[in-house]
């Protein structure tokens, strides 16, 4: 049974490695969604506008 776990954590863990900037963008839009929803800055629109616009695209400028 822990063998079981461990070739699991063992493919899953490759199939991160294989697929690390995909991770990083799917990952990344699930945070600004929550932020967008849950955190929203004073002004609506100013807030849509840094969480779908421009913190993605510093997303994949700086880590990308």
């Amino acid at each position: 049974m822990t063998r079981f776990f461990k070739e699991e954590f063992a493919g899953l863990g490759q199939f991160l490695k294989r697929n690390a900037n995909e991770t990083i963008i799917v990952l990344a839009a699930a945070l600004f969604l929550s932020l967008d929803r849950y955190h929203t800055i004073k002004n609506g629109d100013f807030s849509t506008f840094l969480f779908y616009a421009v913190f993605p695209i510093l997303v994949i400028l700086i880590i990308l």
